[in-house]
């Protein structure tokens, strides 16, 4: 069907592309009947375009669209990172640009042909802020020495892609370290030398705890500092409508160079070291 489809498209004009958008995963396409791997080695689709479809719509910028690059090596089938608009948590609705340019850049690091602008009608009206950042998009040597907000996403209310690297939340228990992985495409060591690095923020949100209880945070293995840390209290939140509610307290650490995230993958740990039971 996929072949007879091919077909026509460019009985219709020798110009003309097919495209089909997929699950993100090789595994989830065949439990819907697709195979993209297929279709790949004999040349019938011109661009694929994986993404999550279980769950919302939203902007992730640590997908992972390497398996499908790699079987795409040697044809001409493209592949393109899917960009959704959408960050719908407690705070952010539309991602903004330094968000936009986040999840762009980590897709352009791993050698995607393209960007394929998902959902983006949501935005309508569009405003200079929409315009903005369609025309940094493309260029991923524009982008890096920009300001850039990397994030992971936050499950709502419907469960997120089982293939995504990290869902949040996270259920932590006392002494039982919790690990969220995330990807940044800066080279931080790089634009320091340059002096083009204003600051590295890290900011966690972490739910249901007290003042009393103590948290200690590693990144990639190495312990974070709590002296230069801001704790931020929003314990009035815990009780609130759906999707009104965040964490208890923000942790937002500025960091030294010496506790710089690392381009590609980095593991931030949490740790609760002492918990007050009989308050809660």
């Amino acid at each position: 069907w996929i072949g007879q489809i091919h077909e026509e498209v460019k009985r219709s004009g020798s110009d003309r592309e097919f495209m089909v958008r997929v699950p993100l995963g090789f595994e989830e396409c065949a439990t819907y009947g697709l195979d993209p791997e297929e279709w790949i080695k004999q040349g019938i689709v011109d661009v694929l375009a994986p993404e999550p479809i279980t769950g919302p719509h939203r902007l992730d910028p640590n997908l992972d669209f390497t398996p499908f690059l790699k079987a795409a090596v040697g044809t001409n089938t493209r592949i393109l990172g899917v960009l959704h608009a959408r960050v719908a948590n407690d705070r952010v609705g539309d991602g903004p640009i330094e968000m936009m340019r986040a999840a762009a850049c980590n897709y352009w690091e791993q050698g995607v042909d393209g960007l394929y602008v998902a959902q983006w009608f949501q935005q309508w009206p569009y405003t200079g802020q929409f315009y903005e950042k369609l025309r940094e998009l493309p260029h991923p040597d524009i982008m890096a020495a920009k300001d850039k907000y990397y994030y992971v996403p936050t499950e709502i209310d419907t469960p997120w892609n089982p293939l995504t690297p990290t869902k949040l939340p996270i259920d932590m228990s006392l002494n039982n370290p919790a690990a969220a992985h995330f990807v940044i495409s800066d080279d931080l060591q790089h634009w320091g030398k340059r002096e083009r690095i204003h600051e590295v923020m890290l900011r966690v949100g972490i739910s249901n705890i007290t003042e009393i209880d103590n948290v200690r945070f590693s990144l990639n293995d190495t312990e974070l500092p709590t002296g230069s840390m801001r704790k931020i209290n929003q314990a009035y939140r815990m009780n609130a409508p759906r999707n009104r509610t965040g964490p208890t307290y923000w942790f937002v650490f500025r960091l030294e160079s010496e506790f710089w995230p690392v381009k590609g993958q980095n593991i931030l740990t949490a740790t609760v070291i002492e918990r007050d039971e009989h308050l809660l």
